[in-house]
């Protein structure tokens, strides 16, 4: 699945350095529950310690993961590790949204490395349960509020009840909090408005509900067609975990079964590189796919310059609707392109009307839909 093509490199982002077990598509090293780390005895901190000592597996035992809200708590400290060396944080200057804290365990690790941390959770359970355990409630014994115990962490409720109306002892979660370098929203992230978020340049990280993960990215990415997206000038760096079939189509370059018209709309803005790959057991419940962690730095320019995007996308959907057809047939299909124009068009670019859709590169695309746009 790597991809073989010399990447775009804007002029804003500086590679960060390849880390031992966490090049793109390999497994955080010292992952495993119990395994012996095949490095020195330096590096065995960051191995996962087996299942009867793993204090995050034992903490996400007392709390009852949501199926409707898709939650799958990250249990793998190597994991979390590896999530937090590719954010490449600087607590001076770095900003981050955290889509999705669940309870709290990435949350923790970024929090001391950060100018400041903004947690979006749409769970008032976890709401409830990360402000207690962050201490974000200032303990209350007056107007009917109970003090706040440390043996409330353990006492959360873990059943799944439809309340709507605040419940939590601490008072109304539903009101944001805030304190000094750490904010605490609920709210969906789908519905959360972005133009709240009050820094200027900041990073986005979350492992990320397999239902919603379309709506995420193009929430922060934008849409292909889409040329002014306020996000794109202030977002430094989205880092996601996704589903492993999702990340193979955002980092498929031209050529591959997983190139797609995700491929194209992501890589057109960002580039987009695989991190590595997550098991199934870094969970708990365990989900029953492997999961990948990808980020997205923002091109300082797109990757190619193209007259008119909405054209190239209604282009790049046609092309792959039936992709076992050539790109001509595909394109002579309902589009309104005619038979005429395609050919002048695909003489003028060079490109093979009996090529396949998905051997074509993005500036092949963009190449045609602008030789194509410009005979209208």
């Amino acid at each position: 699945m790597k991809n073989t093509t010399k990447p775009y490199m804007p002029k804003s982002y500086t590679p960060r350095k390849k880390t031992e077990g966490f090049n793109g598509g390999s497994t955080p090293s010292g992952f495993g529950a119990g395994k012996k780390s095949s490095h020195s005895a330096k590096n065995n901190a960051s191995v996962t310690p087996s299942v009867s000592q793993n204090p995050l597996l034992n903490e996400a035992k007392k709390m009852l993961a949501r199926k409707r809200f898709g939650q799958n708590f990250l249990i793998s400290q190597s994991v979390i590790d590896g999530i937090v060396r590719c954010l490449d944080l600087d607590p001076a200057t770095d900003n981050v949204l955290e889509i999705g804290p669940g309870l709290g365990f990435l949350t923790q690790s970024i929090r001391p490395q950060v100018k400041h941390l903004t947690c979006v959770e749409l769970d008032k359970r976890m709401v409830d349960y990360l402000a207690r355990k962050f201490q974000l409630l200032a303990p209350k014994t007056s107007e009917g509020i109970e003090e706040l115990e440390a043996e409330d962490l353990d006492t959360i409720e873990t059943d799944e009840p439809e309340e709507e109306a605040p419940y939590v002892k601490g008072g109304n979660l539903l009101d944001p909090i805030h304190v000094e370098g750490f904010s605490l929203i609920q709210q969906d992230i789908l519905a959360y408005p972005l133009d709240s978020i009050p820094y200027e340049k900041f990073k986005v990280v979350g492992n990320i509900p397999y239902n919603i993960t379309s709506g995420v990215l193009f929430k922060f990415a934008g849409e292909l067609e889409e040329t002014i997206v306020p996000m794109r000038q202030k977002v430094q760096q989205l880092t996601f975990m996704v589903q492993r079939e999702v990340g193979e189509r955002m980092v498929a370059p031209a050529g591959g079964k997983a190139y797609s018209p995700l491929s194209i709309a992501l890589q057109y803005w960002f580039e987009v590189q695989q991190e590595f790959l997550v098991p199934p057991e870094a969970f708990q419940p365990r989900p029953k796919v492997t999961s990948v962690v990808i980020s997205l730095i923002p091109r300082a320019e797109p990757l190619c310059q193209v007259d008119d995007l909405a054209f190239m996308k209604k282009l790049v959907r046609a092309s792959f609707q039936q992709r076992r057809k050539t790109l001509k047939n595909s394109l002579l299909h309902d589009t309104g392109i005619q038979a005429a124009a395609l050919e002048k068009a695909l003489l003028e670019t060079g490109i093979s009307g009996m090529a396949r859709p998905e051997t074509l590169t993005i500036e092949q695309f963009g190449a045609l839909s602008n030789a194509l746009s410009r005979q209208q």
